[in-house]
C-alpha cells in the first residue's frame, strides 16, 4: 500500500514536470467575462446578543430545509439559524461527551442528510439530527490520525464512508504528508490514499536544525501546497508557484490537470515592506538570513491563492489579485471545462463556505470589521 501511494506522488511530480500543452484540460480557452457575487445577507454583530457573536469561524452549511450552520472554533460552538438569518439554536457546545465538541471545523450535510461535524480535539467526526425544535447528536467516526489542526473539508466516498483528512509520516523522511482515511463508522479504514507532496526546493519554507529536532518555516510570498476535496470524494492538489491544478477521483486516480499562465500581479511597496518584516522576525527565530530566505520568494505575486469546491463538485481556483482588488475564480466542472469566472468582495473569505450554482455563504472578517457570516448571490 504504501509502495504504490508513493508511486501516486512520484507520478504527480512527473506529471507536472513533463507536462505538454496538448494534456492540459483548460488548453488556455479565453476566460468568461467575470460575475459578481453580491452580499445579500449578514449574521453577526460587534456587540450585543451572543448568538449573534462571532470569534473564529471554521466553517458554514446549510441543509435542504435551509437552515445555515455555523462553526465557530474559538468559542467551541455550532449554531443553527434560519434562512433569513435569525437565531434558531444551539446544535453543540465545548466538551468530550456526546453531542459535545472541542475546536469544531469543518461542516457539511452527508449524504444521509444529516449534519457532520469534525470535531478536531475530540478526535472524531459527529453526526447531528437537525430538527425544528433543535438537534440531537448521532453516529461518531473516529480519526485515524494524530495530527491536530488541520482544517479540510467533510466528506464522503461512494459508500457513504468519512474521508478523514490528516497527516501521515512519509517512509524514509522525517516530513509528514496529508493523507486521506476513508473511515467507517466500526473504526475501520477502508482505504488510505497518500496526497501528492512536492519537492522542497518549490517550496517556499526553510528547514534548520534546532533543539535537536527540525524546524521548518514558510516563508511568506513563497510557494505553498494546496489541497482542496470534494462532496462526491473527489479531491485536487497543487503548488501554488504556478498554476497548474491535478483532479483526483477518490482512489487516487488522476482525471485531469488543470493549467493557464495568468498575467504575472505585481506586490504593492505595502505588501513589498509587510514580506521583509516577517523575513526579518524569521531570520531572528531561525538564525538563516533575512537575505537567503528572500532568494526563495518570487518577484511577483504567486499566480493561485487557494483552491476548494463548492456544493456541484465543481473546482474554485482562486487566483491571486492586485491589493485591494475583489476575490477571483476560475470554476471548473467536474470534466474539467472552465464554465465561469466569479468575483467577491475581497474581504470575505469562500475556503470552508457553502456554494450552490448561484449563491455562496462565506466569512468576512478583517482588521476594520468583526466576524460576520455572509451570503452572497452571483
Amino acid at each position: 500500500m504504501r509502495l504504490a501511494l508513493f508511486a501516486l506522488s512520484l507520478a504527480f511530480l512527473l506529471l507536472t514536470a513533463c507536462q505538454s500543452e496538448d494534456e492540459s484540460t483548460t488548453a488556455e480557452e479565453a476566460r468568461p467575462a467575470p460575475v459578481e457575487a453580491t452580499i445579500d445577507l449578514e449574521i453577526g454583530e460587534a456587540e450585543g446578543d451572543g448568538d449573534y457573536l462571532f470569534g473564529n469561524l471554521a466553517g458554514i452549511t446549510v441543509d435542504d430545509e435551509g437552515r445555515i450552520v455555523v462553526v465557530d472554533w474559538q468559542a467551541h460552538i455550532v449554531r443553527a439559524y434560519d434562512p433569513d438569518g435569525a437565531f434558531l439554536y444551539t446544535v453543540a457546545t465545548h466538551g468530550e461527551g456526546p453531542g459535545e465538541v472541542d475546536r469544531p471545523c469543518c461542516p457539511a450535510i452527508g449524504p444521509d442528510g444529516h449534519l457532520w461535524v469534525r470535531d478536531d480535539q475530540n478526535r472524531r467526526y459527529q453526526q447531528f439530527r437537525l430538527t425544528e425544535e433543535g438537534a440531537a447528536p448521532g453516529t461518531t467516526v473516529s480519526m485515524e490520525h494524530t495530527m491536530f489542526g488541520l482544517r479540510a473539508a467533510t466528506t464522503f466516498d461512494a459508500d457513504g464512508h468519512v474521508i478523514d483528512v490528516g497527516s501521515a509520516p512519509a517512509e524514509g523522511t522525517s516530513r509528514f504528508v496529508r493523507t486521506r482515511y476513508h473511515r467507517t463508522a466500526d473504526r475501520e479504514t477502508v482505504r488510505e490514499v497518500m496526497l501528492p507532496q512536492a519537492p522542497a526546493e518549490r517550496l517556499g519554507m526553510v528547514q534548520v536544525d534546532q533543539n535537536g529536532g527540525t524546524a521548518r518555516y514558510s516563508l511568506p510570498g513563497g510557494a505553498q501546497e494546496y489541497d482542496a476535496h470534494a462532496p462526491n470524494g473527489d479531491f485536487a492538489y497543487m503548488v501554488s508557484d504556478r498554476y497548474q491544478v491535478v483532479r483526483f477521483n477518490a482512489d487516487g486516480d488522476t482525471l485531469h490537470v488543470l493549467s493557464r499562465t495568468p498575467e504575472p500581479i505585481p506586490r504593492s511597496d505595502e505588501e513589498t515592506e509587510e514580506i521583509q518584516q516577517t523575513l526579518q522576525r524569521l531570520s531572528e527565530m531561525s538564525g538563516v538570513s533575512a537575505r537567503e530566505m528572500e532568494r526563495k520568494i518570487p518577484d511577483d505575486k504567486l499566480p493561485v491563492r487557494t483552491l476548494f469546491f463548492d456544493q456541484q463538485n465543481r473546482l474554485w481556483v482562486q487566483r491571486t489579485t492586485a491589493e485591494d482588488a475583489p476575490n477571483e475564480a476560475d470554476v471548473y466542472t467536474p470534466d474539467g471545462r472552465l464554465e465561469q469566472v466569479v468575483q467577491w468582495p475581497a474581504d470575505v473569505q469562500l475556503t470552508l463556505g457553502h456554494i450552490t450554482e448561484d449563491t455562496a455563504y462565506g466569512v468576512r472578517s478583517g482588521a476594520d470589521t468583526f466576524p460576520q457570516v455572509v451570503r452572497l448571490r452571483y
